[in-house]
């Protein structure tokens, strides 16, 4: 699922029109047209984000729609700010936790890739636990279109890899 965050900066709430079901997606080449090579222009301001909801909203999606027993199941968070989490003092409606989402993305079986946006690298501290079975996926600094600055190399990587 892609989706942002809300529509105005500061907006704390998940944006639930913009999600796109795994159910939506019914090939390979499906997926990498029409999700991979999509441009993708993210709302949200500089506060913290409901990343964690988001990780939480894609592992349920994957249990819902894909065979826990395939190799072949991807989360993909993009990122450029930390993360609200359950009782941060924001005021949000959030009830995650780092260690309840890494849990049940590790449940999920799933492979989580983070790609933190650029001049967002110290960040890494903050996510790392949460790239479960995956990694973080570095963004290309020297390219000059979006698609090439997160180019999901490591990602595209593993699915070639992994595909039967």
């Amino acid at each position: 699922m892609k989706f942002n965050e809300g529509e105005y900066p500061g907006d704390d709430a998940m944006d639930m029109a913009q999600l796109e079901s795994l159910s939506g997606f019914t090939s390979v080449s499906d997926f990498l047209s029409g999700w991979l090579d999509k441009p993708y222009w993210p709302n949200g301001g500089d506060a913290a984000e409901l990343q964690l909801d988001a990780l939480h909203l894609a592992a349920q999606d994957m249990n819902a729609y894909s065979t826990a027993e395939n190799p072949n199941r991807y989360i993909v968070l993009i990122t450029d700010n930390v993360f609200h989490y359950l009782n941060d003092g924001s005021g949000t409606n959030t009830t995650m936790t780092k260690a309840g989402v890494t849990e049940e993305l590790t449940s999920s079986g799933c492979r989580v890739y983070i790609s933190l946006w650029e001049g967002y690298l110290q960040l890494q501290d903050t996510y790392d636990g949460l790239q479960v079975n995956g990694e973080f996926d570095p963004v290309d600094y020297e390219a000059e279109e979006l698609a090439g600055i997160y180019p999901l190399a490591r990602l595209r990587a593993r699915i070639m890899a992994d595909w039967p």
